[in-house]
């Protein structure tokens, strides 16, 4: 940056909270804000750009009710007496990671639920479309993810001896 005689900056670029100059390589710089991206907020602010991660972990759900319908980078405790089923979303993005953990309540277990046109990889096995992944003890652990958008899931983590159908 350079200054003119009367030490005022020579530099028109920055006008407003959080701007910084962007460069080209055809034409003259400019002045812009950081964009926000996922999981990743952008506050301006006189003289200031604050840049914070937002999200990246698991939230934790306490399930103490039958049927559920899981949700993206969401863990799971089951706690509930009778059978918990866990139906994986109809939409979900390469990578969405679901975790269900069982525990000295859930004498039950627990069972994922597939839709139409889903399938579960569990080592070797493969549930049926709509088919289902069901734990054999109460202790019983899974993490899933998502690999094919919306239509493939990966068992992996997996504590205990699941049953796919």
């Amino acid at each position: 940056m350079t200054t003119g005689t009367n030490n005022s900056s020579n530099y028109p670029y920055l006008t407003t909270d959080g701007q910084i100059p962007i460069g080209s390589s055809i034409g003259n710089p400019t002045s812009a804000t950081i964009t926000a991206g996922t999981n990743v907020t952008v506050t301006n602010g006189h003289n200031t750009i604050t840049i914070a991660a937002t999200g990246g972990a698991f939230a934790t759900v306490n399930q103490t009710t039958g049927t559920v319908t899981m949700a993206a980078f969401t863990r799971y405790i089951t706690n509930d007496a009778s059978q918990v089923v866990y139906t994986i979303p109809a939409t979900a993005a390469i990578g969405d990671t679901f975790i269900i953990i069982g525990t000295h309540v859930g004498a039950a277990g627990w069972q994922i639920q597939a839709n139409t046109g889903q399938t579960v990889y569990y080592g070797i096995y493969a549930t049926s479309s709509a088919g289902t992944l069901t734990s054999n003890n109460q202790y019983d652990c899974v993490t899933i993810t998502c690999t094919t958008a919306n239509v493939s899931f990966t068992a992996y983590a997996t504590q205990g001896n699941l049953t796919a159908a």
